[in-house]
């Protein structure tokens, strides 16, 4: 990998080694934000660079191997003459790949989210043979199973917490009368996820490559309306359910609970990879869990208390309705097949 400094360049230096490491005509590299961009002869490139030099080669690699597969949702990363995914850049671990124009996504606009379920279903079916060297850290069943248990042994602290205030507050109270239920959500959502921490039940579950991190918010429309992911920092290797869980979950949240709007999204990506029961039965009890009353109630009784009494019994109370919803919005939209 060869090594760059343009820190102390003027631009035609820096055009005569951009042009000579990469083997393209370059008519100008322009200073944008941290890095540069580049007007190539054919197309409009961006130079990004970073500090972590591992973790960015490791995403470099997945990145090369989803677009040799023929993934499109990713802008063009260019390799060097020699063959390499980037240089080293005063440094930093460089790159150079296509700049997209267009605007952000946004999963509350019907063209959206179908651009948006297209990249997710393509990266899903695209990343699934990927070699296991190049894959990124992985997340089981069993470790979303994991991670629900120590919520709900929190929860019952914090239900401790509120019966054994010498003076309860309101939050105390509101949080105390709807206990039942979410004990009912959350030991339901526990039931369905344990067998799935098996490995014999593992192993019934397609796996691939996750986006994860903020499903609906990370990715691009270009001018002529196709969808881009705006980069796979945050992904992961798992079941490719939680992905969808997740994306379906926020598409219900911003249509505010839209069955209809729901199926829609299911259906066009059950089109290109069908889902079977054990994955929507899945779904359904990761989508179960009362996530929403859990942060409000973790944020009251265990983080910075900044809000006053009355906006926080008022965001449980949101929290509550919204959790609520999500559960009926799932129940309507899975029907029975989870329950197979």
């Amino acid at each position: 990998m060869r090594y760059l400094n343009l820190l102390d360049k003027d631009e035609s230096e820096k055009k005569q080694a951009l042009e000579a490491l990469y083997g393209f005509g370059i008519t100008a590299v322009k200073p944008w934000q941290q890095s540069y961009m580049i007007f190539a002869e054919d197309e409009p490139l961006l130079l990004i660079s970073k500090d972590d030099a591992a973790d960015t080669m490791a995403q470099l690699r997945r990145w090369d191997y989803l677009q040799a597969v023929g993934l499109k949702g990713l802008p063009f990363l260019h390799s060097t003459v020699d063959g390499d995914l980037g240089f080293v850049l005063e440094d930093q671990i460089s790159f150079i790949r296509s700049l997209i124009g267009g605007r952000s996504g946004e999963l509350a606009l019907k063209y959206d989210r179908s651009r948006f379920c297209h990249l997710l279903v393509e990266l899903h079916v695209h990343s699934q043979k990927m070699p296991p060297i190049l894959r990124p850290r992985e997340i089981t069943v069993e470790d979303v199973r994991e991670e629900y248990l120590a919520r709900q042994t929190e929860m019952g602290l914090f239900k401790t917490m509120a019966c054994h205030r010498l003076y309860p507050t309101a939050f105390d109270r509101v949080f105390l009368n709807s206990f039942e239920g979410l004990e009912q959500n959350m030991s339901e959502t526990l039931e369905i996820l344990t067998p799935y921490s098996e490995k014999a039940n593992q192993d019934l579950l397609p796996t691939g490559l996750l986006k994860n991190g903020r499903l609906g918010k990370d990715f691009w429309i270009s001018d002529d309306g196709h969808g881009y992911w705006k980069g796979l920092a945050e992904a992961v290797w798992g079941p490719l359910i939680m992905d969808l869980a997740g994306f379906l979950g926020n598409v219900g949240f911003y249509c505010r609970w839209c069955e209809s709007t729901g199926q829609n999204a299911l259906t066009q990506y059950d089109k290109i990879r069908s889902l079977n029961p054990k994955e929507l039965k899945l779904a359904y009890g990761i989508a179960v869990f009362p996530e929403n009353v859990w942060n409000a109630a973790h944020k009251y009784y265990k983080g910075e208390r900044n809000q006053d009494e009355l906006n926080a019994v008022h965001d449980l109370s949101t929290a509550r309705e919204n959790d609520l919803a999500r559960q009926e919005y799932w129940k309507r939209l899975l029907g029975v097949e989870w329950r197979t």
